[in-house]
């Protein structure tokens, strides 16, 4: 459908922002909690992926990706991926 990935962090942007301005949010200390995580997950094999992402490892032949999350801890919400 070759939609563009910056229309789905525009939508998630916009959802966070809604989001911190329609509630009370939950807060630990007075701060927000906010926790960072990282993964590495393969992609469907294909030279071109392979050629755009890389490998994990040099020997690797499959295609890989690596992603970090930023996730508010008290208000269940992904900020940022």
């Amino acid at each position: 459908m070759k939609l563009s990935h910056q229309a789905f962090i525009e939508l998630n942007d916009d959802l966070v922002k809604v989001f911190y301005e329609s509630t009370t949010i939950d807060k630990w200390q007075g701060h927000r909690l906010l926790a960072v995580d990282g993964s590495v997950t393969q992609l469907p094999i294909s030279d071109k992926l392979l050629e755009h992402f890389g490998k994990a490892r040099p020997q690797a032949a499959i295609p890989h990706v690596r992603l970090s999350q930023l996730y508010d801890v008290k208000n269940n919400i992904t900020l940022d991926l």
